[in-house]
Parts: structure tokens; C-alpha cells; sequence
């Protein structure tokens, strides 16, 4: 999202340089120099007295009137603002799949929320009917097979308990990156 934000202020700066392109220009400098040549003629003119004789100085003053290139900027104006729509689409875009994504995080989070509450309640009511089966055990009341049948449902709970509680962090682990980054 950054890179889209970027672009866009590339794409501003654009605009600046191709409207710039259509104002005109007054420019202005000068020159100094000499047109002293030497030939290597054994007959010349002492050096000093060559530069003094050559000597020039130049001042201009330009206006330059774009004139020939009016439509070429206009399409460029164009292309950018086509480009710069693109980029707001693709921001906006990006924006709603970030609050569905977030919003999908949230919801699976909740619910693994709640899934973890119930399987906690039920790890405790299963801990309740396993000390249950323990002292019927004990008190000759149920055999063994069943005693154990009690301990795979107690365990199996307790492992839906953890497999929830991780989902659950997972989950509140995903929310907090995704609020992080935005």
C-alpha cells in the first residue's frame, strides 16, 4: 500500500513537469571569450596584442513560446490521470480486501473463542465424570473397560481444548499483525 502512495505522489510531481512544459520560458546569460587563433605562422601578431583585438563578450536575453507541443502534453496530462485513477482504484481495493481480511480474522477468532469455552467447559465436566468413574472403579461398580473409555473421552477433550486454545491465539496473533501493518 506504501508503493501505491508513492506512485501517487510520483504521479503528482508529473503533473507539475508536464504543465511546467506549457508556460513559457525566459532564459538568459552571457559570454566571454576570445577568437584568438594561432597558426603557427612565424609572421604573427604578438599574443597580447591578438588578445586585446579578439576579444568579445556576448549577453542574450530568450523567451521560448511552446507552441508545437500544447497537444503532446495534454495527452501526457491524460495518461497520467488515467494512471492516477488506476492507482486510487488499486489503493481502494487493496483497502477493502485489508477490512475483509481483518474482519474474516475477527470473526474466525471469536468463534475459536467460543470453541475454546465449550471444550473447556466440557474438559471440566469430563474431569468431573472421570474422578466419577474412578471412585465407581474403585467401589467395584464399573470395570475397567469403561474406566478407560472415560480416560480417551477426558483426554480426547483436553486435546480439543489445547487444539482451540491455539487456534484461538493463532487467530488474535493474525488480528494483531494485520492492525500492526496497517
Amino acid at each position: 500500500m506504501n508503493v501505491l502512495i508513492l506512485w501517487l505522489d510520483r504521479l503528482n510531481i508529473r503533473v507539475k513537469l508536464y504543465r511546467s512544459q506549457l508556460y513559457p520560458t525566459i532564459s538568459y546569460g552571457s559570454t566571454f571569450g576570445t577568437m584568438f587563433y594561432n597558426s603557427f605562422v612565424f609572421k604573427s601578431l604578438p599574443a597580447g596584442n591578438q588578445l586585446k583585438n579578439n576579444l568579445y563578450q556576448q549577453v542574450f536575453f530568450r523567451i521560448s513560446v511552446p507552441i508545437y507541443n500544447r497537444s503532446v502534453v495534454k495527452n501526457s496530462l491524460s495518461q497520467n490521470a488515467v494512471l492516477r485513477k488506476q492507482l486510487l482504484n488499486n489503493l481502494s481495493g487493496e483497502r477493502l480486501q485489508r477490512n475483509n481480511q481483518l474482519k474474516n480474522y475477527i470473526i474466525n477468532w471469536r468463534s475459536n473463542y467460543k470453541m475454546y469455552n465449550s471444550n473447556a467447559s466440557i474438559c471440566i465436566a469430563m474431569k468431573g465424570a472421570l474422578n466419577d468413574a474412578e471412585i465407581n472403579f474403585k467401589n467395584g461398580k464399573i470395570n475397567y473397560s469403561e474406566l478407560h473409555d472415560v480416560r480417551a473421552r477426558y483426554l480426547s477433550s483436553e486435546r480439543e481444548k489445547i487444539r482451540s486454545m491455539y487456534n484461538c491465539y493463532f487467530h488474535k496473533f493474525l488480528v494483531n499483525n494485520l492492525i500492526s501493518n496497517l
